[in-house]
């Protein structure tokens, strides 16, 4: 039997640099029935150059070419696009092995799931790799406890290193305002949609980490956008009957907080908005919440609370620790 499309999709955006590593990781992979969808998203240096080369030697491929829309109108322009009963995504700085597709599809089969997820390296500027590596082989079906999973990272939220169901995607809402959190956004909707999640040990996917990233480097929209990211998660998860587990709630408070620290850590300010008073009335008051975050991110933000300027003092120090590590 002729095993089912698979759609790759690829926001592309000023990534000539590393544009052919990634198509070509495309193209080599073992499960070859595959279509590799690539939306140009305006990019002003010679991405689509590179994107008309390729079609002419790979008939997997297809590209459209729009004005700047930004990665969340991309993606849905491209899913809009695809043909495959399965549906990936690989960002254009990134790269794949050679059994991605192959692995995260043997998953879902085995396992009678509609979402797979494997683990990822990162790879840092100078080479250095940090692997993120899942549990062993296992199956979840219960939304709480894969809701619990994401907000606590023992899931992660990205989009890549996941194959989905494309049926799941019917439901979904795109928040196009996001610049942070977009891609988490539609993963948590994607995970609380499926009926069976398949968790896989096997590296797939290589996260290639650069300056230019708006997450190493955010505006104060961007800064700004977090905060949007943490109030949309709150106001999805309200809307589900499991709100009120116990369990899920302390890792709802250890989402917020860990997030909130990431909006200071970046230059935010330390206003007396809506979330800051979520932090401090409740989720610092949350043991188990706090339990899981590390020692000196609690230490922040409670010194935060007391005191503004000796909480950026302590912040900037970790800033400047981080750089050595």
């Amino acid at each position: 039997m002729t095993k089912p499309l698979v759609s790759i999709i690829i926001p592309v955006y000023n990534v000539e640099k590393y544009l052919q590593k990634c198509l070509d990781s495309c193209f080599a992979q073992s499960y070859e029935n595959i279509e590799v969808i690539a939306v140009n998203d305006g990019s002003k240096d010679a991405s689509e150059d590179v994107l008309m080369r390729y079609t002419q030697k790979e008939h997997r491929l297809k590209f459209v070419t729009q004005i700047n829309q930004g990665v969340v109108i991309a993606r849905k322009r491209g899913i809009e696009l695809s043909t495959g009963s399965w549906i990936m995504f690989v960002d254009a700085d990134d790269y794949l092995m050679n059994d991605a597709v192959e692995t995260l599809y043997n998953g879902v089969i085995k396992y009678n799931a509609d979402v797979s997820i494997a683990s990822f390296v990162n790879i840092s500027k100078k080479g250095r790799l940090t692997y993120n590596q899942l549990m062993d082989f296992s199956v979840k079906s219960s939304s709480v406890e894969l809701a619990s999973m994401l907000l606590n990272e023992k899931l992660p939220f990205s989009l890549c290193a996941k194959l989905f169901s494309k049926d799941l995607f019917k439901n979904v809402i795109h928040q196009n305002a996001l610049m942070m959190g977009e891609d988490a956004y539609v993963t948590l909707q994607l995970i609380n949609e499926a009926e069976r999640v398949v968790i896989l040990p096997h590296v797939v996917y290589a996260y290639l980490q650069h300056s230019s990233s708006v997450t190493h480097s955010p505006s104060q929209m961007a800064l700004e956008s977090r905060i949007d990211f943490i109030n949309r998660t709150i106001e999805y998860y309200k809307r589900q009957q499991y709100y009120e587990n116990e369990n899920f709630i302390h890792c709802l408070n250890y989402f917020i907080m860990k997030e909130y620290f990431t909006y200071l850590r970046y230059g935010g300010n330390y206003s007396y908005n809506e979330i800051h008073n979520l932090v401090n009335i409740v989720c610092l008051q949350d043991k188990v919440a706090c339990s899981l975050m590390p020692f000196w991110r609690i230490m922040m933000l409670r010194v935060y609370r007391t005191n503004i300027d000796l909480g950026n003092l302590i912040r900037d120090l970790i800033v400047f620790l981080r750089k050595f590590k």
